[in-house]
Order: C-alpha cells, then sequence, then structure tokens
C-alpha cells in the first residue's frame, strides 16, 4: 500500500479474482488474486514509493521525529525535573499518594 496509508485500517473487497483497497471511498490499489497459494503479488510504483519515503524518514534528524519525552532526553531538558527532586516524592508516591506535578 502507499506509504500514507501505512497504519490505518483500509477497506479490502474481494470480487471475480480482483483485490480491491480502498482508503474511504479512495481506490488505492488493484492486483489480480494471485495464482497460487503463498505466492506475492507487487506493484512495482508502489514499491518505488514506499523506498522513498524510508529514505526520507531516514534523512530526518533524530530529534524532531520522536515523541515530546524521547526529544526531551536527547536535549537534556527532561533530566533537571528528575535530578533535583527530594527523593521524599517518590516515597509519597510509593505509599499511594501525592500529585505527579510536584
Amino acid at each position: 500500500m502507499p506509504p500514507e496509508v501505512v497504519g490505518k485500517k483500509i477497506l479490502l473487497k474481494v470480487k471475480d479474482g480482483v483485490i480491491r483497497f480502498y482508503d474511504d471511498d479512495r481506490l488505492l490499489a488493484t492486483y489480480q488474486e494471485a495464482s497460487q497459494k503463498g505466492t506475492w503479488t507487487t506493484d512495482p510504483a508502489i514499491t518505488g514509493q514506499i523506498l522513498q519515503y524510508r529514505q526520507e524518514q531516514s534523512k530526518r534528524p533524530y530529534g524532531r521525529i520522536k515523541a515530546k519525552a524521547t526529544r526531551g532526553l536527547v536535549s537534556g531538558s527532561l533530566f533537571p525535573q528528575v535530578l533535583y527532586r527530594s527523593l521524599s516524592v517518590y516515597d509519597q508516591f510509593a505509599q499511594g499518594g501525592g500529585p505527579w506535578t510536584n
């Protein structure tokens, strides 16, 4: 499938030996059913799109594609919150009480 639908739920329709993939009402791809069990059917154009997408993703800086917490670990911005927190705060959590925002 095209890279923009990776991770999304899409619709698959099989009729008269033809497989069609849809994203809502947009036809993504059409394939003939494989002639033998265990064989693959691919579209070179979509394979090229996926390879190009992977190349573009690999060129992005590490911190820009990671979640906020991971960026904080990379930049060090999360460490001050933990380094200067009193151990008594953790004791309070272990006892089952205390807000996480202290």
